[in-house]
């Protein structure tokens, strides 16, 4: 396929949702290719589709970016893709659970020797 990019020799990640693959050879498929760049003080929180007008406008409001060209240009229909973006610093760190559950034995620990 002409539009086909093959980025993971460039550092991004191949993304694909298993409903969003086409089914034949000729079928249209959606990937995403995504990289993490720690230097980046934006980072991605949210993708979303457009299908008329009021979703367009919508999305716009809700602070959504527009990714252009339209998805018609890759054989889906008309629609088009939006992303919308937040500060590094508002993305919730997520602790390592195998972490919190060690956190939690030593604390039980702590309690039995020192109720």
């Amino acid at each position: 396929n002409k539009y086909y990019l093959y980025l993971e020799n460039e550092g991004f990640e191949k993304v694909v949702h298993e409903r969003m693959c086409g089914m034949g050879g000729n079928d249209p498929s959606l990937c995403l290719w995504l990289k993490k760049d720690a230097r980046q003080a934006n980072v991605l929180c949210d993708i979303s589709l457009s299908a008329s007008f009021n979703d367009e406008m919508m999305l716009e409001e809700e602070g959504y970016i527009k990714i252009h060209p339209s998805l018609t240009n890759f054989g889906l229909g008309e629609s088009n893709l939006w992303v919308q973006m937040t500060t590094r610093s508002a993305v919730q760190r997520l602790t390592d659970t195998s972490h919190m559950a060690k956190q939690m034995l030593e604390y039980s620990d702590m309690l039995q020797k020192s109720p």
